[in-house]
């Protein structure tokens, strides 16, 4: 093997490791919501606590902020209405924006499962030792800046053609 093969192969590994890990690690402590569902729901919680827009998450910025498309965003806010978790309602006649709110319910799964999940990351940080974890996430945000200049590097030596 030549050694440009050797660290295509470990930045592989690592993206596959890191997203099924991430994955894995998410289903796993989320016993009562999937994963997209976690994550719209907190971005609604956290929106809330910020009390902007009067505690309303508009579907445009949700979708945005979790980087899901519209219809990924309807479809887990739909499922999330439905579980009594969010009130999905619209302003004037809809044309002007359909945003949601959190429910009681819906305060009381996430605190529930971000508890869970602090006391997990919590476990696995001292497990680990909180200043290797530091020095990962540093080396890790380096790699991320690295990829990301890569990939407009890339996606501007195309458009030049």
């Amino acid at each position: 093997m030549n050694s440009e093969h050797d660290l295509s192969a470990i930045a592989k590994e690592l993206i596959y490791k890191r997203r099924l890990v991430d994955a894995d690690m998410l289903r796993k402590r989320l016993s009562e919501l999937k994963v997209a569902e976690y994550l719209a729901l907190n971005a609604v919680f956290e929106a809330d606590r910020e009390g902007v827009f009067g505690g309303r998450t508009y579907l445009k910025d949700l979708a945005d902020e979790l980087g899901f498309s519209m219809r990924k965003t309807s479809k887990t806010v739909a499922a999330l209405r439905d579980k009594g978790l969010l009130l999905w309602e619209h302003d004037g006649d809809g044309t002007d924006g359909t945003y949601v709110l959190i429910t009681e319910d819906g305060e009381e799964m996430i605190r529930r499962q971000n508890e869970r999940f602090n006391e997990y990351c919590d476990r696995v940080v001292e497990r680990f030792g909180k200043e290797d974890m530091i020095k990962l996430l540093h080396m890790l945000k380096e790699l991320e800046t690295c990829m990301s200049a890569e990939l407009e590097e890339t996606e501007d030596a195309t458009d030049d053609e």
